[in-house]
């Protein structure tokens, strides 16, 4: 059971790490074309 909590919570964090880069780098983006 734990370990089920803890592969959920890890899964969560990536996916909204993953979200946060992806947006910073389109930031980054649109920085650099403008």
């Amino acid at each position: 059971m734990t370990f089920k909590i803890l592969f959920f919570t890890v899964t969560v964090i990536f996916i909204i790490g993953g979200l946060v880069l992806a947006l910073i780098y389109r930031l980054n983006e649109d920085k650099d074309n403008s």
